[in-house]
């Protein structure tokens, strides 16, 4: 049987004591080994956190290369990579386990355990309508006329200033515009048309 007592009201302490008692008969032997003193590593993952759809993170147990690492998702069950960092890009809680050099029997069964929950915030729906052909020499004119959704976007390609598209400066010919939306959570996705 295996038994972790916490002694750290006793850090100062010097020297520790084991007494045992018996009952009458040969049931009731016990014996004491495989001793360890020490305490289980702070690993830290950080925060929960959310990335976009079409991104990923790493995440980084913090330690020595040279430490044994166990990363686990969603459950405890199946060891998903054994290095010290892991990059993913799905929702999930991700565990990780972090044994110093060795194994339970040489470290004393001292680890360190955390998790983190990585959510995936979806992408924005862009739309930029298509646009209407114009001479060369035509007036420049205001791009939010167009109503890309959602507003608030920014446009970019020849002939673009600001919101604003000049045929005369984007020249003769056909053109990408490029209409890009970043929503609140930083994620963004674009839309393009020709003109």
């Amino acid at each position: 049987m295996m038994k972790t007592v916490d002694l750290g009201m006793y850090a100062t302490a010097d020297s520790i004591r084991f007494t045992a008692m018996r009952g009458s008969n040969y049931y009731s032997d016990i014996s004491i080994d495989d001793i360890a003193f020490g305490e289980n590593l702070d690993i830290n993952l950080g925060p929960d956190t959310a990335i976009c759809a079409d991104a990923s993170i790493t995440l980084d147990a913090g330690y020595d290369p040279d430490w044994n690492y166990e990363w686990y998702v969603d459950d405890m069950d199946v060891v998903e990579a054994t290095t010290q960092t892991i990059t993913v890009d799905s929702a999930a809680k991700y565990y990780v386990k972090v044994i110093p050099e060795g194994d339970f029997t040489t470290t004393g069964g001292f680890y360190g355990l955390d998790s983190i929950n990585v959510d995936i915030n979806e992408l924005p729906v862009v739309n930029f309508p298509d646009l209407a052909e114009i001479c060369v020499d035509g007036n420049a004119f205001s791009l939010d006329t167009v109503n890309a959704t959602p507003a608030g976007g920014a446009f970019s390609g020849p002939g673009v200033s600001g919101n604003s598209f000049d045929p005369a400066a984007a020249g003769a010919g056909t053109h990408e515009i490029i209409y890009t939306y970043v929503d609140d959570n930083g994620c963004s996705n674009s839309d393009n048309t020709y003109i």
